[in-house]
This record gives C-alpha cells, structure tokens and sequence, in this order.
C-alpha cells in the first residue's frame, strides 16, 4: 500500500496533504533516471516524496510534506536569486528577514531547505536559533522526522546520530557501509537558544533565527554568530513582530534598501488556509454587519467574507483584542509592529509624534563632539521654563552602535520646556562628565530667564547639584521630604525611588496618551517606541537601548503636572484639568508658539564652558513694548527671595539656626539634610533664626520644594 494512500481513519488535514503530494508527483516525469535527476534536484518534489512533517492536526501520524503557495513563493524567488547551480536548488549567499504572520510554516520550510543542502552537500553545518528551550526540542524533532522519513535508498548510504542533546549529524557511508570522513565529511544540524552560545572555531554554512524579534542578545549574535557564516553562506532571519527593537531597525533599514538584508513580508491574508468556507446565510450575516476596518480590508486588500469570518474568529479566541490579532497576524508592516511588543507608550501616538518632529526644523544644532544642543525655539520675555536633567549613572548597555545610541554606556540628557505649554524648546545630550554637564545646563538655565532646573539625585547626579550650588544657580528645585519623625524639610534634587520612578513615569504616559506632549525632539520619540515593560513588570528601555531622554522628560513633565502644587507651580500650565493635567489635545502640534513674540537670540556659551565659579550671566532683552507676560507668582516669589537673599538682615542661610560648619564647610544641619549651604542661601521651610538674630515675620520660600 502506497503511503499517499488515504486512509479512512486519516484526519481530513492528513488525507489533503496526501492527494496534494500525489498531485505534486504526479507531474514528475515517468522515465526512472529523469525522475530522480528531478527528485534530487528540486527541493519540493524531494519534500513532497521522502520528507514528513506533523500537521497542525495531530491525529493520525505523519503526513508528507507538500509546499503551501507562501512557502512556493518564497522558493521561487530563491531561485531566482541565490541557486549555486543552475536548475539545483542548493542556494548561496542569501540574506533574508522574513516578517510573518503566526503559523505561515517557515521553520518547517526552511528546516527542508537546509536538511536537503546538508544531504547533497555533505560537511555542510546548520544552525538553527530559537528564543526557547521548548521551541528548540521541537525544530530538532523536525530534522530527525525527516531522516527517518527517508526511502530506504537514501538511508543505505547516509546514518543519523545525536552527537549531543541539541546536535544531529548525517554521517555519509561509503561502498562498505563504514562512514567516510574524508571524502564525504558529515553535516550537521545545530538547535540552540539564542542565549549562551559559543562557537568559536566553528564555520556555519546555513543559519536560521526563529523568532529573531525575541532575541535579547542581538549585538553579541551580530558580532559572533554572524561571523561565523562566510560569504557564500545563508542566513535567514524570520519572525513575528515584537516592538521597536533590533529587528524593527533591520526592517526598516531593509525598507529603505540599506544594508545586506532583502525583505520579505506575507499579510495574513495571502494565507489560503485563513479562511472560512461559508454558507449563504453565514456571508449575508457578516456582510450586513461589515464594520469600518472590515470594509478598509475588502476594499484595499480583496479581502472575502470567508477571510473577514476567519478574522472576526480569531479575534473571538483572543477575547475580542483587535491589538491581539494584529499582532500575531498583521496585515501590513507597520501594523506588524504597532501592535506587537509590551511598550509603555501607545506606539500609534508615538509613531505619529516622531514623523511630526522630524519635520520641525530646529534654530540651531551645536555639535559639542560629546554630545549635541539642539534649540528649537529662544526664550520669550517674561516666559517661564522649567529645565529637567538625568545626569548619566555609568551603565553599561552592552556593545552596540554609539552613533545610534545601540549599546554603550548611557548618555547625560537635559531639557527646556516651556511652563506653560510643556513644549520643548531646547535639548543638550551626549557623554559629559558630571561636573561639564552641570555648566552647560546652568548656561543654558540662566538663558532661559533662570529656569528652575530640576535634575535627578542619583549618584553622579549628587556632583552636577553641588557644582551647581557652589556655581550660584539661582534657581534649583528642592523636592519636600519627611525625616522619621514626620517633620517636613527641603532636599535639594529630585529622589528616583522605587516610588517615585513609576509616578513619573505614568505621568508621562498619561500625557502622551491624552496627545499632549508638543515635544520636537526625534530622539524622545525613538525611545518612547522602546520603552517597554520587562517581564518583571519594569518599564524600562529595551536591552542595548537607553531611556535617558524618557526619564529626565518624566521627571519634567511631573513638576509641571502632578507635582506642580508641591512647589507652588499651580496654574503655570495652561489648559490643564483639576489635576494638573493638560487636556487631551490642549497642547498638539509641533510647530513655533505663537504665545508671544520670540526674543532675540542670544548666544549660548555652552562650547567652552567657564569653570564653575564664573558661570556666564544671559541677560534676556527687554520685552518689546506691550508684550511683557506677567510672572507666575512661583516664579516671581524665586526672584524676590533672590532679592531679600542680598540683605543681610533678611531670612537666609546664614542667620538660621541649622547653619553649622564641618570640616570648613558650611553645611544644613536640619534632620535629614546635610547639604553644603552658603550664608546668602535663601531660607526652606525649615528656617529658624538664631536667637537675637532676626525676629521679624518671615517669608517662607514657597516655589522651590513644597510647603509654605
């Protein structure tokens, strides 16, 4: 009995593939020698007679392996391409993405590709790359259901044996039926997980990434394992989309003809199998209630009404997540990645937010050789800023492209945005040592009208605050605090906590959700699409990529928002809700304010920066006349303490009752504090006066920190 015969206990997915593999053999040519010329030759008809697979069914065994139109497709186009030979399908030199739709059969394809070059083509090496242990038993499960599925014939002169839990080799037998390692070297089929393989000394011929969008270590795979495939060798890269990550900048880069990599890409409707088989009651049904995207996709894509009943099924099965499907099943390439991932931000908002800022063009772009200040707009008179800085921690994001900000250690990032719009109008970011990156943002501060400034406390961070301090900054934000005893006091920098951090955080994503974030800069915007939550529940940069410009924006937007009240800086944003939130849309767009006019510009000097102790003044112009903005009282209370700070007998550092000196250092002996102080700092909340000293009524700071 032939094994095409179908049986009346095969499952109707087993009995097609065999009528489809007899359909297929049957145009093979009926002289012996010209058919297996052909056999041997054509890596289809070799599948559909001598190869078997598992169908999606698993009743009922084994069943041959017969190309769907996709995987036929994609063959035609290798041969096309990349054939070693003329009329043989032993290809060379292929460098392919495949981004698919779930389940389309590309593992299984191109274990058939690799499995038919490393049977004619004895010594070739395959290795094949998973993102899971699990997935990684199953494909070494495809290989050797392949060479048990050989004819007798083929096995008389080839073996398999396991050389190690994830490594088959064909030996190849010769006349005595011994293996024969020096004519006929063996090949053989590598599985591995992506993580923690090593292969040094070892050349790749044919190598598979399943599931590549899923890999976290690419840089290191990228510099070792791709070094081991030569020139002539094959590497195919196929996945599902997984978010903004390396394998999006593959695509993209693929999209634009860059690089070595052709693109290939399958909605899921060319699928013949993602379809139902409707009756006429059932079309009429879901034609009478075709919605808008349904009609979108007849319309552009042809789609029938048995693909849109399919769609509406699966979309069923995944509880009615319209997200969902497009993920597992895009019809598009950008719907591919919209949809895919776990990022923090609405990738839609995003995409469309950084298409905007890329056509703003800035005022100017100072190249700092560590770094760049990009100005998209100059202080107006009167205007109030607030700038937000994440001075760089030292962590390393592994070995990657500097230039794209892939891998390295992270960068120093800091902002200008307008108080009353959130807009950014300037951005400094690069490498800069702590005590360079804490000048450059004063000058910049002090351009701004003296915005208050508000950077990080963490550990280089500590230095950045102190030079500033020791500089003069007139304007840094103290955050309020509570010692163990409950009593309130000013510290001076914003604290990233395990509590903090995700308030900011949320903050931020609530106004770009609500499209409220008027940011120009294209370099917050590439890493809003890779900020992500971990599988730990963090959200945090994708692996080699870096969140500064996130971090510092959300430490901004906060004090602007949410945290507004807590320094007196209620009412500064316009368009705002009872919470301290800009209104969905209140601020969008990206073009130049039309607020007031703009001012002159004035020269930064920011390229040499001036040691700490003589920081540069800017002296904002004078208005012209009848466009003078009235200060937001926080503001205006910072100047007039800044003021009253002059008198000697006025409420000030240096007449408090925590003034101590340690080690000829004058420091804030409040509980909690500890910070170094001057006698002309102007007072906290905390402020008492040494007895005899001062008596009169005191007015408390109120915009810088919390609490009147």
């Amino acid at each position: 009995m032939s094994f095409l015969e179908v049986l009346p206990t095969d499952s109707p997915t087993l009995a097609n593939l065999k009528r489809s593999a007899s359909a297929k053999l049957a145009q093979l040519p009926a002289e012996p020698s010209e058919r297996a010329r052909v056999l041997g030759s054509k890596v289809d008809f070799f599948a559909a007679s001598s190869l078997r697979i598992r169908p999606k069914e698993t009743e009922g065994g084994l069943g041959p392996f017969v190309f769907n139109p996709i995987q036929m497709d994609y063959l035609a186009g290798l041969r096309r391409l990349f054939r070693l030979k003329a009329g043989v399908d032993l290809f060379t030199g292929v460098r392919d993405i495949i981004l698919k739709p779930r389940q389309m059969g590309f593992t299984t394809f191109e274990a058939a590709i690799y499995f038919f070059d490393a049977l004619f083509r004895p010594g070739r090496n395959t290795l094949v790359l998973t993102h899971l242990d699990k997935v990684s038993q199953k494909v070494l499960e495809i290989y050797r259901a392949f060479y048990d599925s050989l004819p007798p014939e083929i096995k008389a002169t080839v073996r398999l044996r396991r050389a190690s839990a994830l490594h088959l080799e064909l030996e190849f037998l010769g006349p005595d039926g011994l293996p024969d390692p020096i004519r006929m070297p063996p090949s053989s089929f590598i599985v591995h997980t992506a993580a923690g393989l090593d292969l040094r000394g070892l050349t790749i011929h044919n190598l598979h990434c399943s599931e590549a969008a899923f890999y976290d270590n690419w840089v290191e795979l990228v510099r070792g394992v791709f070094q081991a495939v030569p020139s002539t060798g094959n590497i195919v890269l196929e996945s599902t989309a997984n978010g903004f990550n390396h394998f999006k900048d593959l695509v993209d880069a693929a999209l634009v003809g860059k690089g070595i990599w052709r693109l290939i890409f399958y909605p899921w409707f060319a699928h013949s199998e993602y379809s139902l088989a409707l009756s006429r009651e059932e079309a009429e049904r879901i034609e009478a209630t075709l919605e808008q995207d349904e009609r979108r996709l007849m319309l552009e894509a042809r789609l029938t009404l048995g693909q849109i009943g399919w769609r509406r099924a699966k979309i069923s099965e995944m509880g009615g997540s319209v997200d969902s499907f497009r993920q597992e099943y895009p019809a598009s390439i950008p719907d591919a990645f919209l949809s895919s991932g776990r990022p923090v931000f609405p990738a839609a908002i995003v995409s469309k937010n950084l298409e905007a800022s890329r056509a703003v063009t800035p005022l100017r772009v100072e190249d700092l050789g560590v770094g760049k200040l990009i100005v998209w707009e100059d202080p107006r008179p009167g205007a109030d800023y607030v700038g937000s800085a994440d001075p760089a921690e030292g962590i390393d994001k592994g070995e990657g492209d500097i230039g794209a900000e892939i891998g390295g250690t992270d960068f120093s990032s800091f902002s200008i945005q307008d108080a009353r719009t959130l807009r950014t109008v300037a951005a400094l970011h690069g490498h800069f040592d702590p005590a360079d990156f804490a000048r450059r943002i004063a000058a910049l501060g002090l351009h701004y009208n003296e915005a208050l400034i508000v950077v990080e406390r963490n550990n280089h961070g500590h230095l950045v605050l102190y030079v500033l301090e020791e500089a003069a900054y007139p304007n840094l934000y103290r955050h309020l605090e509570y010692d163990v005893a409950g009593q309130a006091f000013l510290k001076l920098g914003f604290p990233m906590t395990p509590v903090t951090r995700p308030l900011v955080v949320d903050t931020l994503r609530e106004v770009v959700v609500r499209d409220a974030l008027p940011c120009p800069d294209p370099g917050f915007w590439r890493e809003a699409l890779v900020f992500v939550w971990n599988p730990a529940g963090k959200q945090e940069a994708m692996p080699t990529r870096h969140d500064d410009r996130i971090m510092e924006k959300a430490i901004g937007v906060y004090v602007l928002t949410l945290g507004a009240k807590a320094w007196g800086g209620s009412g500064l944003l316009h368009g705002a809700d009872d919470a301290g939130l800009p209104l969905p849309g209140a601020h969008a767009g990206l073009g130049a304010t039309e607020a007031a006019p703009l001012a002159p510009a004035v020269p930064l000097t920011v390229s040499l920066p001036p040691p700490p102790s003589i920081l540069p003044v800017a002296v904002p112009p004078a208005p012209p006349a009848g466009t003078e903005a009235a200060p937001h009282p926080a503001m205006a209370a910072a100047a007039q303490m800044r003021a009253e700070a002059r008198a000697s007998d006025s409420p000030r550092c240096g007449n408090c009752v925590h003034r101590k000196e340690v080690m000829d250092r004058l420091v804030c002996g409040a509980p909690g504090c500890g910070w170094t102080i001057r006698d002309q700092d102007p007072p906290c909340p905390v402020w008492e006066p040494v007895p005899e000293s001062y008596t009169e009524n005191v007015v408390r700071r109120m915009n810088i920190g919390g609490v009147e």
